[in-house]
Parts: C-alpha cells; sequence; structure tokens
C-alpha cells in the first residue's frame, strides 16, 4: 500500500502506519501534496473544508451511505445507518467521544419524513437532550474525525486537514490517543495536517513520525530527522520548536 502511494506521489514519501504528522509554512504545499495524491491513489481519503453549518442542518437520508464524505455533509446519515445496522450501533463511537468531551452522553439520529435526518446529544450528567444544530462546533469537528476513523477499511490512508480546527487542547490530545488506538488497531497510515504545537507536542518522543512540507525547498515530505537529531529535539518541546520558526517556518537555519 504504501510503495503504491509513494509511486503516484511521485515524489518519493513513504507513508508510515500509524499516526503521522505534515506540517509547514503557509503555502508550502501540505494540501497541494495530498490532492494530488488523492487524484492518483484511491485507497487516499483525505477529509478537509468540513462544512460545519450544512451538516448541522442535517443530511439527505440515503441507506447505502456508511462512510463520510470528504466535506462530512452526510454526517448525520452515516452515523444514523450505523446506529441501525452497526451490531453495537453506536456504543464504541459514543464512547470515544466521551474521552475527549466529558460533557457528552451520547446522541441520537431520526429521518424527519423518511427524507432528512436530524440529530440530537444528551449532555452529562443531567441527560438534557439538544439538537446538534446548536450543538458546540468542536463537537462537530470531533464527530465528523471519529467518522471519519472508524468508517475506514484496514490498510487505507486517511488525511485530516486540518486535524486541530475548533478544538480545545485537551480535546485534541483525548483524540489523538483516541485515533492513534484505532489507526493501529486497524492497520490505518493517518496523516494530519496541522499548525498546532499542542498536536507537535504529542509527538515528543516520536519525532520520526513528523514530515516537513515546503515544496519550495523540497519535492517529498522531508522527515524532522533528516533535518534534526533525536537527540536534540529531545531537549525540547516540538510545539515550542515550531513556535520559534525552528522548522516549519519560512526559513531552516542550521544548528550550531
Amino acid at each position: 500500500m504504501t510503495n503504491n502511494l509513494m509511486e503516484s506521489l511521485t515524489v518519493g514519501w513513504d507513508v508510515p502506519k500509524g499516526l503521522s504528522v505534515l506540517v509547514g509554512p503557509n503555502g508550502g504545499g501540505k494540501s497541494h501534496l495530498l490532492s494530488q495524491s488523492l487524484k492518483e491513489n484511491r485507497q487516499l481519503n483525505r477529509y478537509s473544508d468540513y462544512r460545519l453549518a450544512e451538516a448541522k442542518a442535517g443530511s439527505v437520508f440515503s441507506p447505502d451511505e456508511l462512510r463520510l464524505c470528504p466535506n462530512g455533509v452526510n454526517l448525520y446519515t452515516v452515523l444514523m445507518n450505523w446506529q441501525e445496522t452497526e451490531l453495537d450501533g453506536l456504543s464504541p463511537f459514543h464512547e470515544a467521544l466521551r474521552r475527549c468531551f466529558p460533557y457528552f452522553h451520547d446522541s441520537e439520529f431520526t429521518p424527519d419524513a423518511g427524507i432528512l435526518v436530524s440529530g440530537s446529544w444528551r449532555r452529562a450528567p443531567d441527560l438534557e437532550c439538544s439538537s446538534l444544530r446548536e450543538s458546540p462546533s468542536s463537537l462537530l469537528v470531533a464527530m465528523m474525525h471519529l467518522c471519519a476513523i472508524k468508517g475506514s477499511i484496514p490498510g487505507e490512508v486517511i488525511a485530516l486537514d486540518p486535524f486541530e480546527y475548533n478544538l480545545h487542547p485537551e480535546a485534541i490530545r483525548e483524540l489523538l490517543r483516541v485515533i492513534e488506538d484505532d489507526a493501529e488497531d486497524n492497520d490505518l497510515s493517518v496523516v494530519l495536517v496541522t499548525y498546532s504545537p499542542v498536536v507537535l507536542n504529542y509527538f515528543d518522543s516520536q519525532p520520526e513520525r513528523i514530515f516537513i512540507v515546503d515544496q519550495r525547498q523540497w519535492k517529498a515530505p522531508k522527515p524532522l530527522l533528516e533535518l534534526r537529531t533525536a537527540q536534540w529535539l529531545s531537549h525540547f518541546r516540538l510545539g515550542d520548536k515550531f513556535i520559534e520558526g525552528d522548522f516549519g517556518g519560512s526559513t531552516l537555519e542550521e544548528v550550531p
């Protein structure tokens, strides 16, 4: 799978199994890289530019939709189909969301007049029920990310671009743990496009999973460990070094 992706990208990037990160300056080519690879490789699924307002309003019912579309507008339909067809319903999905949002209890999806699927959710601990139309955008973003991951097929490459959109740092950290576990359990390669120091700090002990994209300098994503040694990086938080412009900025100074 990774060899095919490497050939289709024509840039020599061997996407690792599990969780990895693309970081770089604005205009460095991260989204372009993923868009070009998507044209050539059917195993790569890029989720980007979520249309939150449309998703909150509801989606047209279709019994065959079991995967999130790239912009997330069919979220309610997919979750309703899982709710009705999966052996455990939405229990694993809800468990993952509760790890990220302690105030979340569960959700339910129903077809209005058999045409438009609407969603509701209950808040812990009082179990007050509210429409997902009025839910925090951060909750919808996390639901979309989890739907993308949990609806994937083993062996696929999933790209979330950007990852941290509207998410609180605590939710980011827990969501990373959930996705890392799912990627390991299902043989996935999950690529996160990010500018978040919180995301980068999560990889302090795994700098080999960070790749720098700057197509002004290199055609391929450059492993951070080709630019900085693991020993040198171990003295710092990776998010701090990113903020300081040590990597992923407009220039990359040599380490003395």
